[in-house]
């Protein structure tokens, strides 16, 4: 999350972009533009950022290679605003599946579900996801 942080405050393009696993790229037709969304929505310049829940990991093995994706969720302060994030990200497996596969985003004020940790729509859908509430 530090880096992903990062390169959001920075405004970065490439370097968010090389975070993501490169399977996740190739599914995306508007990923440049959503990154460009995110820079929008994100303001402030972060403060403090906690462990929500996670990472959540499960492990499995095919044909003699290892799969691991972990869930993560954190909550983001900045000097304009909170944030909540959720993240799945690949850290073993094919290399052009190592890294992030899903983004969500929101802020805590344009968040309806604040009794549970951010989740997102609960689907992991790939990409970068902005203000979508928290499903449970």
């Amino acid at each position: 999350i530090e880096t992903v942080l990062k390169a959001i405050q920075d405004e970065d393009h490439q370097k968010l972009k090389s975070l993501f696993a490169q399977t996740t790229l190739n599914q995306l037709q508007s990923f440049d533009e959503s990154v460009d969304e995110l820079f929008y929505y994100f303001q402030g310049s972060v403060e403090s950022f906690d462990d929500g829940a996670g990472p959540f990991v499960s492990t499995t093995k095919e044909d003699n290679l290892v799969f691991q994706l972990m869930e993560s969720s954190f909550v983001v302060k900045t000097d304009v605003c909170e944030y909540r994030f959720a993240m799945q990200y690949i850290t073993k497996g094919h290399p052009e599946n190592i890294g992030i596969t899903s983004l969500y985003v929101i802020r805590t004020t344009d968040d309806k579900n604040l009794d549970y940790m951010y989740w997102g729509d609960g689907n992991f859908t790939p990409g970068i996801h902005i203000a979508i509430s928290n499903v449970i």
